[in-house]
């Protein structure tokens, strides 16, 4: 059975334009979000599926046959260049036109909404020479001490903590790094992997055994729920009180242009009700469960998400000064996000209500 599986033609058809596959993939379904931004439908997807292995197809006859048999012609990568052009501009024409009087001005959005690519770069330098001088490997103050734990995120949630500090003296705050590598690599730092990859350093992490908290506050995704209750007890074994950061909003592809579409589809009042629409549901789903896994362990449950969104008035975009507070729709934020939050914190008297 699996031998007529592997010999089927269009099977081996595959498999003969499957690197072309990996390498169009990506740059074409791209293009898909960047034009469809605003709608989901299965006819996009199957146009641009189609598409894919149509350039993939083309790409492995007309470049990648010919170099392995080193008779390559100038004229045919020039048929399959203006191919792919053709195909491209073709793509754009048809999706604008499954929406009536479809304009992309029309959905734009006001510049003093969007940093530009060398704003960006600023503000993420920022960020980074910010986080790697506040980061330690020791406690240094006699305050309660809490260790946060997670990936980017967690480290937006250390830097604003950080500034907590200015307006609370009742804790010092801290963020694990298994080793000096992921200074640069925290993205790469799952709740998920801490017990299976870092152990050994948990145990002997000065930072665990001094402090009185830990904080988690990571993205979640399913593979850190799955794990979540599995640390909940080791870190409660090493008779550590637990604070859980819920989920930040994870916004949908498009970010400000996607949630400008929904406030004019859906006649809403402003755009910040638009961005609340456009949230993924998994935040939502994710959230429900790490509710039940605090209440089931009587843990701390921080609603982050609460700090930025509610369902009436939509997800804050500037702060009471008018800055910007997300660097992208991640969301990871700008040093003023980071202050914002610090002070909702701090407002809304979080961490006075400690178990």
């Amino acid at each position: 059975m699996i031998n007529l599986i592997l010999t089927n033609k269009y099977i081996v058809s595959i498999g003969l334009i499957s690197y072309s596959l990996y390498l169009w993939h990506h740059p074409i379904i791209n293009i898909k979000n960047y034009i469809v931004v605003y709608e989901e439908a299965l006819l996009h997807d199957l146009l641009c599926l189609i598409i894919i292995f149509l350039i993939s197809y083309l790409s492995w006859n007309y470049i990648e046959k010919p170099f392995r048999s080193k008779n390559v012609k100038f004229q045919k990568v020039l048929i399959f260049l203006f191919t792919i052009i053709f195909l491209i501009f073709t793509l754009n024409i048809i999706f604008k036109n499954f929406k009536k009087d479809f304009n992309l001005d029309k959905y734009s959005v006001n510049q003093n909404l969007v940093l530009s690519n060398d704003e960006y770069s600023l503000k993420i330098e920022e960020i980074e020479k910010e986080w790697k001088v506040k980061a330690n490997t020791n406690f240094t103050t006699q305050r309660k001490k809490v260790l946060i734990f997670g990936d980017s995120h967690a480290r937006d949630i250390f830097l604003s903590l950080k500034f907590y500090e200015q307006l609370d003296d009742e804790y010092e705050f801290q963020i694990f790094i298994p080793d000096s590598n992921y200074i640069n690599d925290i993205f790469d730092i799952r709740l998920g992997n801490l017990i299976k990859d870092h152990k050994k350093k948990l145990i002997n992490s000065d930072l665990l055994n001094n402090s009185d908290y830990v904080l988690f506050a990571p993205s979640y995704n399913i593979y850190d729920l799955k794990y979540l209750e599995q640390l909940i007890k080791f870190f409660k074994s090493n008779n550590k009180k637990i604070i859980i950061f819920n989920q930040n909003p994870m916004f949908s592809e498009g970010g400000l242009r996607k949630a400008n579409y929904l406030k004019i589809k859906n006649n809403l009042n402003n755009i910040n009700q638009g961005l609340y629409m456009g949230i993924k549901m998994e935040t939502f789903e994710i959230n429900k469960r790490l509710h039940h896994i605090s209440n089931k362990h009587n843990l701390n449950l921080v609603d982050r998400f609460g700090f930025i969104c509610n369902e009436v008035k939509g997800c804050r975009i500037k702060d009471d000064n008018l800055n910007l507070i997300y660097v992208d729709y991640g969301p990871h934020f700008t040093m003023e996000g980071l202050k914002f939050l610090s002070f909702e914190i701090f407002r809304k008297k979080i961490l006075k209500n400690l178990n």
